[in-house]
């Protein structure tokens, strides 16, 4: 055991030999289960910092923001807009399908300027 672990188990017994550990909120009842469990230790700790930190993965960005420009579409009796938002959402589609594709691996070149086009 390491000195941190050492110090830390010390000062854990002396609050509970204090009471300072006595009825907090939870006690007796199980943890409550960790959604990180199945990944290594090193990136179940990223993960944790990450999501204390509020920073959400670009992909769950986008499809936050598919959901809302649909939602607008929907809502918007507008032609114009509608027109408006429709391609806004064609372009958020192809970036989360990009996003998507290029954590299953690199994309095929002959392919990659059709998409540029389209991003424009």
């Amino acid at each position: 055991m390491g000195f941190f672990d050492l110090l830390a188990e010390r000062r854990m017994a002396e609050a509970v030999r204090r009471g300072e550990l006595d009825n907090l909120p939870g006690s007796g009842k199980p943890l409550p289960p960790d959604e990180f469990a199945n990944l290594p230790d090193e990136i179940r700790m990223a993960c944790r910092v990450l999501r204390n930190a509020n920073v959400v993965p670009e992909e769950m960005q986008l499809d936050k923001e598919l959901r809302r420009l649909r939602d607008l579409f929907e809502a918007s009796s507008d032609d114009e807009e509608r027109e408006r938002l429709r391609s806004e959402l064609r372009k958020a589609r192809l970036r989360l399908d990009l996003l998507l594709e290029r954590s299953r691996g690199p994309i095929p070149p002959q392919y990659l300027d059709r998409v540029r086009d389209r991003l424009k």
